[in-house]
């Protein structure tokens, strides 16, 4: 086992020298879930919006970029456990947890959806809570939010979202999740094609703002 453990770490020292970890990289490596309790600052905002963190903290803001960019899995471990107190509580009982969908071309491009890793981990070990990833889905591909006007944001989301499956969401207490927001549109928007399709209650919650 000390033999085993030996060449593991041996093996790491060899990887770390030759592809070097990122800054975000090495921060994340170092966070745990008492960091991010420290770091928790929850919000209500309109339109049924709750944050749980504010992205100019860096340790946050690391924690979305290697969960997005680089898919890093103790970046999406941590957001899930802390994701997992917020959602199961009196307050929201939910039955069903969507993750903003991507559209086709950028999953194509990226391989996968951040915010489905991350609700993946949420979900661990709560058997009444059910992930349901491609009830909600993006129709047309759009200019990323993060690159419009206040203004323009606002008409850029328009008839994106479409349900594919009514039955499946019909009188159910729905979480919509998304990594991070500025205005709330992509969620507003989200959470009204569900509401129209038969969704009991639909709580928004991103981990940033």
């Amino acid at each position: 086992m000390d033999h085993r453990r030996t060449l593991t770490a041996f093996f790491a020292l060899v990887c770390n020298a030759l592809f070097p970890p990122s800054e975000d990289e090495k921060r994340v490596r170092t966070l745990t879930t008492e960091r991010l309790h420290a770091l928790l600052a929850p919000q209500q905002h309109r339109n049924h919006i709750e944050t749980l963190f504010r992205y100019r903290e860096p340790d946050i803001r690391a924690l979305l970029w290697q969960t997005k960019y680089k898919n890093d899995t103790h970046a999406a471990e941590l957001l899930g456990t802390i994701l997992k107190e917020v959602i199961f509580t009196p307050l929201h009982t939910p039955h069903l947890l969507i993750p903003i969908p991507l559209s086709a071309k950028r999953y194509r491009e990226r391989g996968f959806n951040q915010v489905t890793r991350i609700a993946t981990c949420a979900i661990e070990g709560l058997p009444s809570l059910e992930l349901c990833e491609h009830v909600l889905v993006r129709t047309k591909h759009r200019t990323p939010q993060t690159r419009l006007s206040h203004t323009e944001r606002r008409g850029n989301l328009d008839n994106v979202f479409k349900v594919t499956d009514p039955a499946q969401i019909k009188g159910k207490n729905v979480i919509l999740l998304d990594d991070i927001t500025t205005t709330g549109t992509t969620l507003t928007k989200g959470r009204r094609e569900l509401l129209k399709a038969g969704a009991r209650t639909v709580y928004c919650i991103a981990l940033a703002h």
